[in-house]
This record gives C-alpha cells, sequence and structure tokens, in this order.
C-alpha cells in the first residue's frame, strides 16, 4: 500500500482508526505501524502544544473536529490534550 492510498483512506474516514483499518481490511495494530513507518503523515504527540490549544479554543474542544483539521487519529489527540491538560 502507498503513502497516498493510506492517506486516503485516513481522509475518506475522517482519521478515524477503527473504520480505516476496516476499510483497508488490515488490523488496527498493522495500521498503526503503517501510520507510524510514514514520513508523510504527523502524529498528535508530534503536533507543538500551541497549536493544539489554540486550536482547541477555536473550535470549542470538538476534538472530531481538531482531528479532521489537524489530520491526526481523534483518539491520538484526545490522549495529547489530556496529557497538556495533566502538566498545566
Amino acid at each position: 500500500m502507498t503513502e497516498e492510498e493510506l492517506l486516503a483512506a485516513l481522509k475518506k474516514n475522517r482519521f478515524r482508526l477503527e473504520p480505516t483499518a476496516i476499510a483497508l481490511r488490515i488490523t488496527r495494530p498493522s495500521l498503526y505501524m503503517l501510520i507510524d513507518k510514514s514520513t508523510h503523515l504527523r502524529k498528535a504527540k508530534d503536533i507543538p502544544r500551541d497549536e493544539l490549544l489554540k486550536l482547541n479554543d477555536e473550535l470549542a474542544g470538538d476534538i472530531d473536529a481538531m482531528a479532521e483539521r489537524l489530520e491526526v487519529s481523534s483518539r491520538g489527540l484526545y490522549l495529547r490534550l489530556r496529557d497538556i491538560q495533566r502538566t498545566q
């Protein structure tokens, strides 16, 4: 699978990992491996804190909208925001 195909599947499924894995007919752990290997996809853990907090305010905490805009997993984004809030 090419990175372009992976990105297209993620976009089609709004960066939700379970539906993307199902659409690609692979397991979620396999999808995680493909994302980790990708040089073109960002992960929530890589997004700067200030960028996340600004977008969180702009979108009133709507994790799904934020994930779609940032092109990252909503679950990963949720976990990243939770970690940021714990350290404030």
